[in-house]
């Protein structure tokens, strides 16, 4: 996210009274990111801290200018607001059936991604130039139970009447013998850490809406 609108984002919350935060700590209610798949990411989804698109500051901010009224635990917003679960990914495919393409267009762009050859996760065969082409770029490549298994985590919280719902972890479901580029977890201290299979702990979880500001993550995908 461009500093700038990092800055703005902190800026409208401290004017509306609520705190702000660079990394995620235990206080953290709110985690502001227009992507999904990085460390704050997973660590949020493993804590059951609300992960939101930067419009949802804003909202809350527009509201807030008409009236006295404290909308930032408004469930409505906050489900309407929320960072789709592929939102920042774009997969393209290799040696996949027709019908199979068309499913996983159809998937990623009715929840937030996109399709096409110039993609972040690749979803293929091992083999072919895609394929090929995401291991020279260092794009994680990972099976399609991804995004198949990140799809029914959605429908069973819908089902369950859940106001979130997550991406799975694509680390878990890299080709076998690849690895994930660079680290997941970069926060020290009382941060909370994501490192796959291990849940970052969570106490002393204030009422308070504290925000803190995702980063980015690049992945690949391939059936």
């Amino acid at each position: 996210m461009p500093t700038e609108h990092r800055t703005d984002i902190f800026q409208k919350v401290q004017k509306m009274g609520g705190l702000t935060s660079a990394a995620l700590t235990a206080t953290c209610t709110h985690l502001v990111t227009p992507v999904v798949g990085s460390g704050k990411y997973h660590a949020a989804k493993e804590n059951g801290i609300k992960v939101v698109l930067p419009g949802w500051v804003d909202e809350i901010y527009r509201l807030g200018m008409m009236t006295d009224q404290d909308y930032s635990d408004d469930a409505k917003l906050a489900t309407k607001f929320a960072t789709p679960i592929f939102a920042g990914v774009s997969v393209s495919v290799s040696q996949a059936s027709q019908p199979q393409r068309l499913e996983i267009k159809t998937l990623m762009m009715e929840y937030g991604g996109e399709y096409g050859d110039d993609f972040t996760r690749a979803i293929a065969n091992p083999t072919g130039n895609k394929y090929a082409a995401a291991g020279v770029w260092m794009v994680p490549i990972v099976r399609s139970q991804w995004m198949y298994g990140s799809v029914k985590k959605v429908l069973e919280a819908y089902f369950a009447f859940l106001p979130f719902r997550y991406c799975l972890d694509y680390g878990k479901y890299l080709l076998e013998g690849l690895k994930v580029p660079g680290t997941l977890v970069k926060s020290k201290g009382e941060s909370l850490q994501y490192a796959g299979q291990e849940q970052a702990a969570l106490s002393n979880v204030t009422k308070e809406c504290v925000v803190c500001v995702g980063e980015p993550a690049t992945v690949a995908f391939i059936p």
